[in-house]
């Protein structure tokens, strides 16, 4: 788990990101920046790793080392395992509530509820990836060892939205 001693950002999630850390948000306000200096990370650090990234592109991601209790801030990327009908299981994240990534190898699969035709299409490739038949995936079970601000357990079941 990353500590305020090791705290940095990054520019994408990855596998080895959801290793190193759980949780990760986007930074997108002075809020986030006075959330973060209340984990006692030292102000320049954070001002160093905002200044790393201010640029044109998407929000940078923070770990956020708070998670007991779970932090009700929106658009949280929490590292889940995933598990299909078939038994395969795969390391992935929620972007609640609509999409979600799965990592197979060096590749990420991402699924969207709100991009139903790309999904699908998503969802053939990650059959493919993982040697199995499409229909085989779904439902997808996702669990993870945190539990939500009503102490209740991360998980659920990502059925077919197609």
């Amino acid at each position: 788990m990353i500590t305020p001693d090791s705290f940095e950002m990054i520019e994408t999630v990855s596998r080895e990101a959801l290793e190193k850390h759980p949780v990760w948000a986007h930074f997108e306000s002075p809020e986030d920046r006075r959330t973060i200096l209340g984990w006692g990370i030292a102000p320049e650090v954070v001002d160093g790793e905002i200044s790393r990234y201010e640029y044109c592109g998407p929000p940078a991601l923070y770990p956020v080392l708070e998670l007991d209790p779970f932090p009700s801030q929106r658009h949280l990327i929490v590292g889940v395992t995933f598990e299909s009908s078939g038994g395969i299981r795969c390391a992935g994240y929620l972007l609640e509530p609509h999409a979600f990534g799965i990592f197979v190898g060096d590749d990420e699969f991402c699924l969207n509820r709100n991009l139903v035709e790309l999904s699908e299409q998503v969802a053939v490739r990650l059959a493919s990836a993982l040697d199995t038949d499409a229909d085989l995936l779904f439902p997808l079970r996702y669990t993870s060892e945190l539990r939500d601000q009503q102490g209740i357990a991360i998980q659920g079941t990502l059925e077919t939205f197609w």
